[in-house]
């Protein structure tokens, strides 16, 4: 997951400290079974290799999980009224994520 991350982040993916839902939900998706407050520790401890600018907290994460609109299967968010900025960035990770496995 730190490596797509960083792929995404790179890749001129991420906005703002709310992207971190997105991070939070995929990792979801893919079996991350933790709170939000757990999630946030556990990034905490990520070994990135690039600066992150983005702060994750439990407000960033929390907040858009909180309106519903991510909650779903990714391809239900633009149905649940997620903005373009959280799809785009959840492809991205999903894509970064398979092309990680290879």
């Amino acid at each position: 997951m730190v490596w797509a991350v960083e792929k995404t982040i790179k890749d001129g993916n991420w906005w703002g400290n709310v992207s971190w839902s997105v991070v939070y939900r995929i990792y979801q998706m893919k079996g991350y079974q933790g709170t939000v407050s757990q999630f946030v520790r556990d990034v905490s401890r990520w070994p990135f290799t690039i600066h992150i600018r983005y702060d994750c907290n439990d407000d960033a994460v929390g907040k858009p999980i909180r309106t519903g609109k991510i909650s779903r299967s990714l391809d239900k968010w633009v149905e649940d009224g997620a903005s373009s900025q959280f799809v785009i960035l959840g492809e991205a990770l999903m894509k970064a994520l398979a092309q990680f496995r290879k």
